[in-house]
């Protein structure tokens, strides 16, 4: 989940650990665990913090400023670190981890070129209709290879520094972070990739949709009957188990 608060606010974090090793939680930008920092991240124990003006969130704590948010992190998830990689050599496998010898081949195969821990076109959720205001809080984390550029097709968004910018790539580097602006033209299903070309070639990439006004409120109905923000909750399977390990309860 999206943690969310006001400038000013105090936040209470339950963080119940329900898991067979120590966690915790590290607040700098976007949310991780700090007890053994890369193993934890890719693991799945990572999120983002988002810290807004006093007044922009309502009593849900969604911001009243845009019709939809979006949380993408684009990270080469390298799962030979991962808590569960002697867990999953055993269970798909069925190889003894202790005696399984690991090569050059096998720890590429590991290393997951992903956003939000998806590849090849499987993040789903990311749809919105035409005309819609809507922020992108784009993440970057990893290691020397995580280096990527996060390109739109068929649409343009804004980002502000010292000065607003617009743009359909945004260049994202380990440990940054950026929110962008786009309202939503063109109806259809577009490409979001990483510009990189290993990593789009390795499976860096999805789509997002852009509902028509005319046939939104007949599909919004079916398919989205709770229209909210969109984290892409499922990682890699590795993740998975770590996500269904860990409970966390959030209180504001």
């Amino acid at each position: 989940p999206i943690i969310r608060a006001e400038v000013g606010e105090k936040l209470l974090v339950n963080f119940k650990n329900k898991a067979s090793r120590p966690f915790s939680v590290h607040a700098h930008g976007v949310r991780t665990s700090s007890a053994h920092l890369s193993p934890d991240t890719v693991s799945g124990l990572i999120g983002p913090l988002v810290i807004c003006r006093k007044g922009t969130l309502d009593k849900q704590r969604r911001r009243r400023d845009v019709d939809r948010e979006f949380a993408l992190l684009f990270m080469v998830f390298d799962e030979n670190e991962s808590w569960y990689l002697d867990e999953n050599v055993e269970t798909y496998l069925k190889k003894d981890p202790d005696a399984f010898e690991i090569d050059a081949e096998f720890e590429e195969s590991n290393k997951m070129h992903a956003i939000n821990g998806k590849l090849y076109g499987n993040l789903h959720g990311l749809t919105m209709v035409e005309g819609e205001k809507t922020d992108w809080y784009l993440l970057g984390m990893g290691n020397e290879v995580d280096m990527h550029t996060v390109h739109f097709h068929a649409q343009s968004f804004i980002y502000k520094t010292d000065r607003i910018h617009r743009a359909d790539v945004y260049d994202l580097f380990p440990g940054t972070f950026q929110t962008v602006e786009l309202v939503a033209g063109n109806p259809g299903r577009w490409l979001l990739h990483c510009h990189v070309t290993d990593h789009i070639h390795a499976g860096m990439e999805t789509t997002f949709t852009i509902l028509s006004r005319k046939d939104a409120p007949v599909l919004t109905s079916v398919l989205f009957p709770r229209w909210g923000d969109h984290l892409g909750r499922e990682l890699t399977p590795f993740s998975l188990v770590a996500l269904a390990l860990l409970t966390s309860e959030l209180y504001f």
